[in-house]
C-alpha cells in the first residue's frame, strides 16, 4: 500500500463457486456429501492457478514471470479499474491459443511526488513492454493507450504515448516504449491500459 503498486494481477470467477468439500465440513453452503458453494478470493485463486498450470504444460521452458505475464495479457478487460481487476478476468483458452502475448505484466509507474512551489515539475517517465510472437510469420500490432483518474476526471490524450504500430518478427520478441508525461496530471490515482491488436482481431494483448 505505501508504494501505491498496481495490484491485484489479474481476477477469476468468485461467485458461487461450486467446489469439492472434505467430509464432515461445513464451509459454505453445502450443495450435497461431496461439494458446497462459496464465494470470495479463496475461489478465484485456483481458477488462475489451475491457468497457471495448464499454460506450463503448454510452454515448459517458460518462466513463472512469463507465464504471469502471459495470463495477464491476455485476460479480458470486464470494464474495472486495474486496482479491481488488474489486467482483467484469466482467460484460459486465450492464453493457450493466442499467438501474441506479453513478457511484461504492467507498466506501473508508481507514487509520484508532487512537487512543492517553486519545484520543477516531475521529468517524464517511461516503462517499457515486451511483445512476443509465438508464430511462424510477423504479426504487425496497432498500439493505443487509456488513461483515467479513478474518480472519473479526464486526462490528456498525450499524457500516455507509445508508437502507433509495431511489428514482431516471428518467433521473436519485440521492446516498445511507453512514455507517462506526469506534468500537468492532477493528485490522485490512475488507472489505464496499453491495447495491442492486430488487423483482423484475432488478437489483443492488453498490459494494465
Amino acid at each position: 500500500w505505501g508504494d501505491m503498486a498496481l495490484k491485484p494481477d489479474i481476477a477469476a470467477p468468485g461467485v458461487d463457486i461450486v467446489a469439492a468439500r472434505a467430509s464432515g465440513t461445513g464451509a459454505g453452503v453445502p450443495v450435497n456429501e461431496w461439494y458446497t458453494s462459496l464465494q470470495g478470493t479463496s475461489m478465484a485463486t485456483p481458477h488462475v492457478a489451475g491457468a497457471a498450470a495448464i499454460l506450463a504444460q503448454a510452454y515448459p521452458q517458460w518462466s513463472p514471470a512469463e507465464l504471469k505475464a502471459a495470463l495477464m495479457s491476455t485476460a479480458h478487460d470486464a470494464g474495472h479499474t486495474v486496482y479491481q481487476q488488474g489486467a482483467g478476468r484469466v482467460d484460459l483458452a486465450r492464453a493457450v491459443t493466442q499467438q501474441v502475448v506479453a513478457t511484461t505484466g504492467n507498466l506501473d509507474y508508481g507514487l509520484v511526488e508532487i512537487p512543492r512551489d517553486g519545484e520543477p515539475e516531475p521529468a517524464p517517465i517511461t516503462r517499457t513492454v515486451s511483445y512476443r510472437n509465438l508464430s511462424d510469420a510477423p504479426v504487425t500490432l496497432s498500439l493505443s493507450a487509456s488513461l483515467a483518474a479513478i474518480d472519473g476526471d479526464p486526462v490528456p490524450a498525450e499524457a500516455l504515448t507509445l508508437p502507433e504500430t509495431v511489428t514482431v518478427p516471428e518467433q521473436q520478441t519485440v521492446t516498445v516504449e511507453v512514455t507517462l508525461t506526469v506534468a500537468g496530471l492532477e493528485r490522485g490515482r490512475y488507472s489505464g491500459a496499453v491495447v495491442a491488436t492486430d488487423a483482423t482481431g484475432a488478437i489483443e494483448v492488453n498490459t494494465p
